[in-house]
């Protein structure tokens, strides 16, 4: 049965990296290990990336650039 992908949020990703960080930095691994690690951690900032673009158009999409202030709904 192929496992299915949790989308976890931003916070859970950002906590993931830092893991990642640490256990490479700290940790004596393999070549093998460590690529692995690096992949996910590559992945996971990519996604990171992703939801703050998402996040900034959604702000910018509120914000009245003239007043600075948030559009009426």
């Amino acid at each position: 049965m192929a496992k299915k992908k949790v989308d976890t949020g931003f916070e859970e990703k950002l906590a993931r990296i830092k893991q990642l960080a640490d256990k490479l930095q700290h940790d004596e691994l393999g070549l093998d290990e460590s690529m692995a690690l690096f992949a996910e951690a590559d992945l996971l900032l990519k996604e990171c990336r992703v939801f703050l673009e998402e996040a900034e158009l959604k702000i910018e999409q509120l914000i009245d650039p003239e007043s600075g202030r948030t559009k009426a709904l």
